[in-house]
């Protein structure tokens, strides 16, 4: 069940790029880049009846994927973005701590925003944008058959990066990029002027990504 999710999800930004696709192929308009990097590592706590706190931590690790932009206007482009995360989850419990295996899924659509210097050749860039971050554990690290189910966060992230154009249809592109991810919400005890009482807080899982890839433009 958690697989036919994450595949539908992929299918359907799939099925939107090559829409987009279809339509600009041979104008200039697209950009295809190919990246890899590093994932920073992220942690979140939570308040729990039994250990009263726990910490879930996903490590950082290699992070491969890529884009396809379309350009709106010479400034301004939007974007598809997958990126997959080797990673690890670690739950610090009072009495028990593990680890195990898992992969991130990032399925996001990002507009970015541009100018150009030296004619051209670099292209300092902002971006922004939000889709899902898909989180599937490894259970054979599991001992017996614990499973833990796969889920889907949204995700928002912003960044910058630059371009530089080797040719009018070849170049680089570097990038950092920060992606808090919706990790749940608990129960806080919140106090203002008048009055104290239990409030719902959003938990974020807070990372980040370094990713370099080859930009080519058609």
């Amino acid at each position: 069940m958690r697989d036919m999710l994450r595949f539908r999800t992929i299918g359907s930004a799939l099925a939107l790029t090559l829409l987009v696709s279809s339509a600009a192929f041979g104008q200039g308009k697209l950009e295809i880049t190919p990246m890899a990097g590093i994932s920073t590592a992220g942690g979140v706590d939570v308040n729990t009846e039994v250990t009263q706190r726990e910490s879930f931590s996903v490590g950082s690790g290699f992070t491969w994927g890529g884009t396809l932009g379309y350009y709106l206007s010479r400034y301004v482009q939007f974007e598809i973005q997958y990126a997959r995360q080797n990673s690890s989850l670690s739950a610090d419990f009072d009495l028990d701590p593990a680890e195990i295996g898992l992969g991130v899924d990032q399925i996001l659509g990002n507009f970015v925003f541009q100018t150009n210097l030296a004619g051209g050749t670099f292209s300092p860039f902002f971006l922004v944008g939000a889709g899902a971050a898909i989180f599937t554990p490894d259970n054979r690290d599991l001992p017996g058959d614990l499973e833990i189910d796969s889920a889907t966060r949204f995700q928002w992230g912003i960044g910058a990066g630059l371009k530089v154009f080797v040719s009018s249809n070849v170049g680089f592109r570097f990038q950092g990029r920060y992606r808090p991810t919706n990790a749940g919400s608990e129960v806080q005890f919140w106090c203002g002027i008048w009055t104290c009482g239990p409030v719902e807080a959003t938990q974020y899982l807070n990372s980040g990504e370094f990713l370099g890839g080859v930009i080519i433009r058609i």
